[in-house]
């Protein structure tokens, strides 16, 4: 601050604030007798400052002057559905964004926006579309930054996702390959980041059974396994097709009733051969056994693996009907209804007897 009197003999100021007042010597004087005083505002708030000057004549002058200091920057907000943005959002579907700014005094305010890393483009300070595009994946930055009139600078970043395209679903099946599975714990490979598994169904021999999912499967037979997974966007995404194995049973012998399906174990084998009862099939990455009458079916499966090991797994089927299955308990069952029949009539003997000697008259 300046005063300039050529004839002054002294000058000092006179600071209010809050009440209080403190009186503040020049911190030098130039040759033109001009007076500068370094003030410095250590709280903000509204300051009242008086100039007072006498020359040699004892007379006397002053001034008063007002200064509101403000050290607070700008306060910038994004709201999303009348709520500010706190961290990163995530969607899949086009976002309306509100940006707001609060300072009373602001001299100017700019905002920009940066789409997959690409240069940033210049918004207004109107509401901003963000479109979610079919299949795509994109990533946004949102820069807002402030100034008001007494300097205070702020700048405010926000991250925006909204991805709707989602990788296809990959059934690990590196434990195929080496042969055929008497158990399997379903794996799969996802690109993504945070997806979970939201519906998985599994068939056996063509009827659903209860299924969680990552659970180990152990029961022989034919399966096919469904999958829906959803990632952190809320996009869904289901295997193209049902993912067809066979689990053999320990000894690789396999039961099953007439009109049942038996599909080869998958195996990533090149010159893959299946024979079945020493018949060569012709399309054995897809051939399914299906018994139209009883009897004992040999398959065999050859080929050479990643490795370059040639491969050769037999594997038994017997094929039953539902009454065959059957047989091993009717045998139980008459033997079960013959020892029934003969306690009753053993019992009703006995009663017969009992009821005889009681009306004999006693000698």
């Amino acid at each position: 601050m300046e005063d300039c009197n050529l004839n002054r003999k002294e000058s000092y100021l006179m600071i209010e604030h809050n009440g209080v007042l403190r009186k503040l010597y020049p911190d030098w004087q130039q040759r033109d007798n001009r007076y500068f005083y370094m003030l410095e505002a250590e709280q903000e708030g509204d300051y009242q400052i008086t100039a007072y000057a006498q020359d040699e004549l004892a007379h006397q002058s002053s001034d008063t002057l007002s200064l509101h200091v403000d050290r607070t920057p700008p306060k910038l907000t994004l709201y999303y559905q009348n709520k500010p943005l706190k961290q990163i959002l995530r969607s899949n579907h086009t976002l309306h964004l509100q940006p707001y700014i609060e300072d009373e005094h602001l001299r100017f305010a700019q905002l920009y926006i940066r789409k997959n890393n690409q240069i940033p483009q210049k918004l207004g300070m109107q509401t901003i579309e963000l479109k979610a595009e079919k299949n795509q994946n994109n990533d946004y930055e949102l820069i807002l930054f402030a100034e008001d009139e007494a300097g205070n600078y702020s700048e405010q970043h926000f991250a925006i996702a909204i991805h709707t395209a989602m990788p296809d679903i990959v059934i690990v099946k590196d434990a195929f390959q080496q042969g055929a599975l008497s158990t399997w714990t379903p794996e799969i490979l996802y690109e993504g980041e945070n997806y979970r598994v939201i519906h998985a169904a599994l068939y056996r021999n063509h009827k659903r059974v209860d299924y969680h999912w990552r659970e180990p499967i152990c029961l022989p037979g034919s399966y096919q396994l469904e999958l829906v997974v959803e990632d952190m966007f809320h996009n869904q995404r289901r295997l193209q097709k049902p993912f067809a194995f066979t689990l053999v049973s320990a000894d690789d012998q396999v039961e099953l009733a007439i009109g049942d399906s038996y599909t080869i174990p998958y195996m990533e084998l090149s010159d893959m051969v299946v024979r079945v009862n020493g018949v060569k099939v012709s399309n054995p990455r897809s051939y399914r056994l299906q018994p139209k009458k009883e009897g004992t079916y040999h398959i065999e499966i050859e080929g050479i693996n990643k490795e370059g090991k040639k491969v050769h797994k037999q594997v038994e089927i017997q094929a039953k009907s539902q009454a065959a299955k059957q047989e091993k308990y009717q045998g139980v069952w008459w033997w079960s209804i013959l020892i029934v029949g003969m306690l009753l009539i053993l019992g009703v003997g006995y009663v017969i007897r009992r009821k005889n000697r009681s009306i004999l008259p006693r000698g």
